[in-house]
This record gives C-alpha cells, structure tokens and sequence, in this order.
C-alpha cells in the first residue's frame, strides 16, 4: 500500500545520502570526543543566487591537529601518522596519507578501509541541508573546490573513484564522477578525462553521448564545444554510438527471430545510427589525427586500404 511506498522513498533518500559502505565493525566509534573528527559544514554566500552553496569548516582544535599532522609528514616516517590516528583515529588527512602509502606498498585492501574511513568521517560533517543526490525540483548543492577546506572532500573522492575501478565498480566510479562535477562543474581534479572511460566500460553510452553533446558545451560558458579540445570525449562518442548500433542491430535480429524470419539485419554503415557512429569517428580522426596512431600502436594494428589491402602510414 501507500505506507510501503513512502518506506522506500524514504530508504532511497538515506541511501542516497551515504557515499562509503556503513561504518566497518573495527573502526573506533564516533561518540566519543577523542575520536569526533573535529569537522562540520555550513551554509555559504556562493557566485549566483541559483544553488545553495556550502563549505565545510574546523571545529576547535583542528587547526592544531592540523600542525601536529605537518610535523608527521616532514618527518618522513610513516609510523608517526599511524601513532597520529591510533590517538585521533578520524583526522581525514592521515587517514589519506596512511591510504595512499598502503597503495604504494601494495596493501590495497588496508588502504581501501583507511579511504572509506575518511569518506565516513567526511560525511558525518554534512549538515541537513547538504544532499550529495539532488532530489527533483530542489535547488542544487555546491562545494566548490577554491575552498581550501573543501578540497580535501574532493581528494577523497577521486581516490575513491581510482579505488572502484580497480575493483572493476566502473558504473560505482561513474556515478561518482558525476558526483564531482554536480558539486563543482568548473572540474578542478579533470575528472572530464576519465568519465568517457567510465562510462563506456558501464555500458552507459547513452549518458556519455548526452554528456558530450550538453554538458561540455555549458562547462565552457558558451564557448565552442569544449569536446574539441579532449580527444578521449570525440573518440569515445563513436564508440558509445557503434555499440548503440550494435545494440539496436541485435534487438531489431531478435525481433526478426521471434517472428519467424530467422535472419538478423544486415548492418548499413551508410545510414542511421551506422551512419551517426561513422561521422562520429571521422570527425575524432580529422580534428586528433595522431590520437589515432596512438590508439594502433596500442592495439597492435595496422590502419589498411580497404580496396587494395595496403598498409596506410
């Protein structure tokens, strides 16, 4: 009935509100004063009247966690961030710190819980205010990264992204991507250039065109198609438009199959989608010709002549 619907509207909101898994049973818990990571988040004057605008701020005695945390890194010895975080245990740039050293070292699952710790102490400081999913017809949330105490937020979260694919989460880390640029479109950390990837690896292909198409024309500010200058976007399009085609050619096959005609479309690369993914791909060789060479001596190939079978340098 109605009640249950509410229910998961509400379980959608919460859900949605959460960036890392749940608190792991082995952190230390966040009642205690010693272990409050000392941070919060308020409301800002932003540029424009369009958006709420928020930015988080230190509570007392961060500023000198902050100096205790320097003195570690210039030491140069790793284990004083760890005595550090055994005495403040939610302080989110030793925990940074400490993840990227595991990264190094090869401790990938170490460095992984230390990332989602700070994740955790970060979005413990959200105020209600913040929604990280904008709900529609709400206005939408900015944090932008000329905040030096933002910043750390945005750090976090591209490693976080960087930790999700190497785990395979492509569609995870694309969201997360959009996450980024939801809260500051100016694109501090060029998470532009990874996107695409993302994308085409979570089969999103209809997300990439729209993207290409919509969202980087506005993040220039009406200037020409900021997709002219990043070769990874025009060349990805033409591959989320040809696997768009093959997905079409293979439904329209399936429906020739149900049907009784027993044969699957014959491909026409000179008209419809075929066509859009051919225009897409000639116009990524015209404007980034040497992208393309880049992309054969990758793969191993040889650009030949249709017609006569000759090697094209």
């Amino acid at each position: 009935g109605g009640g249950g619907g509410g229910g998961r509207g509400v379980r959608r909101q919460v859900r949605a509100r959460s960036i890392p898994p749940p608190p792991a049973d082995q952190w230390p818990p966040l009642s205690t004063a010693a272990h409050h990571p000392h941070l919060s988040m308020r409301s800002v004057q932003g540029p424009d009247c369009e958006c709420d605008y928020f930015a988080y701020e230190w509570e007392s005695g961060y500023a000198e966690l902050q100096l205790m945390y320097q003195e570690c890194v210039n030491s140069g010895d790793p284990n004083t961030i760890v005595r550090l975080l055994a005495q403040y245990p939610y302080h989110v740039e030793s925990l940074l710190q400490l993840a990227e050293l595991c990264k190094q070292t090869g401790d990938y699952e170490r460095g992984a819980d230390l990332l989602q710790r700070a994740l955790y102490a970060l979005e413990c400081a959200f105020c209600p205010a913040f929604h990280i999913a904008t709900q529609r017809n709400a206005r939408p949330c900015r944090l932008l990264y000329q905040n030096p105490r933002n910043q750390v937020f945005f750090h976090a979260m591209f490693r976080h992204i960087q930790m999700l694919a190497r785990r395979g989460c492509c569609r995870t880390a694309l969201e997360c991507c959009k996450l980024l640029l939801s809260l500051d479109p100016s694109d501090p950390l060029s998470v532009v250039l990874s996107i695409d990837q993302y994308a085409i690896r979570s089969r999103s292909f209809a997300f990439l065109c729209r993207f290409v198409d919509e969202f980087l024309p506005q993040a220039e500010h009406g200037a020409p198609n900021a997709a002219l200058v990043l070769p990874n976007m025009l060349y990805s399009k033409a591959i989320a438009l040809y696997h768009m085609a093959q997905s079409k050619l293979q439904a329209e096959g399936d429906e020739g199959e149900a049907g009784g005609e027993g044969e699957s479309s014959d491909r026409d690369f000179g008209s419809g989608e075929w066509a859009e993914a051919n225009a897409a791909l000639q116009c990524a060789v015209a404007v980034f010709p040497r992208a393309l060479q880049l992309v054969l001596e990758r793969a191993k190939q040889t650009l030949r002549n249709p017609a006569t079978g000759a090697a094209i340098d």
